[in-house]
């Protein structure tokens, strides 16, 4: 876990998790990958849209994502607060948005009109990128 950010939800997580077991309650959530409106920053998965929009995506990985409306991750978090069990981790997902990048970005032509990536960049090529990519920025 190279990533900043990954690694601080992991190790909030740990944190979590011993405190529950330690009896605060404390109930964790793990959204999948949230999209919906007013994300201004944006987040991750908002940047894959937005990169799309602005036509930066001449290619895609053939990995997937479960895509899931920021508002039914609110009613998690509330639902998960109510009713979830001390010290108990739940997925935030849904269940119909299991999507390849394929998939999510010929729902996005649809939507906007923006062509999609027709080139799937093969797994080898993009690891190396990303190997090249970290060794350069050390």
């Amino acid at each position: 876990m190279k990533n900043h950010y990954k690694r601080s939800k992991w190790q909030a997580e740990q944190v979590a998790t011993r405190m529950a077991r330690e009896g605060l309650p404390v109930v964790i959530v793990n959204p999948s990958a949230p999209v919906g409106p007013r994300d201004v920053k944006p987040t991750p998965t908002g940047q894959v849209i937005v990169d799309f929009l602005n036509r930066k995506m001449p290619a895609y990985l053939d990995t997937g994502l479960n895509w899931v409306h920021v508002r039914d991750v609110a009613a998690g978090h509330i639902l998960a607060a109510e009713r979830g069990r001390v010290g108990e981790r739940y997925i935030l997902g849904n269940a119909e948005g299991n999507w390849t990048m394929k998939q999510a970005f010929a729902v996005l032509e649809e939507l906007t009109g923006v062509r999609a990536p027709r080139f799937r960049v093969p797994y080898l090529l993009a690891l190396v990128a990303a190997y090249a990519d970290e060794t350069l920025r050390c």
